[in-house]
């Protein structure tokens, strides 16, 4: 098997840590599509697949602690879609059906939901990301001109 996921630039958002970390989620999920003999390597895929459910959590963690350093108005509703995308994983997690069907629902979620969550809601960030800089380039950068 190879790498099923394919980063895009369409899915950077122009912050550097929150874009690095949704590189590496992409970068694990194609370590396990790239295992080569899921019998051989069950301990190997075990990891991997835990490391990329506490790294997504990670990576929510982070993001949703910016959108509050911002202000971000949909936080809240973002931090659901977070919840709901970590519940999808829970599932695929807790099936147990084989690595045929792991990967066929892990490749989902990182196509559908994650890739998915990227592009429609994580750029939505994108005008407040902007704004929160300008307003810091001011602050500290050019004091009195505006509050």
């Amino acid at each position: 098997m190879d790498s099923k996921l394919l980063w895009k630039d369409e899915y950077c958002l122009g912050h550097n840590a929150i874009d690095f970390e949704h590189k590496k989620l992409f970068d694990i999920a194609n370590q396990i599509f790239a295992i080569g003999n899921p019998r051989i390597n069950s301990e190997r895929i075990k990891g991997l697949v835990q490391e990329l459910y506490d790294y997504m959590t990670h990576h929510f963690e982070h993001e949703e602690k910016f959108m509050a350093e911002i202000s971000y108005a949909e936080a809240s509703e973002h931090k659901q879609k977070h919840q709901k995308i970590l519940e999808e994983m829970d599932k695929v997690l807790s099936i147990g059906e084989g690595f045929n069907v792991l990967e066929m629902n892990l490749e989902y979620i990182m196509q559908e939901w994650f890739a998915g969550h990227i592009l429609n809601e994580d750029k939505k960030i994108m005008g407040k990301i902007e704004s929160y800089e300008l307003k810091l380039y001011y602050r500290y950068c050019r004091p009195g001109l505006h509050s």
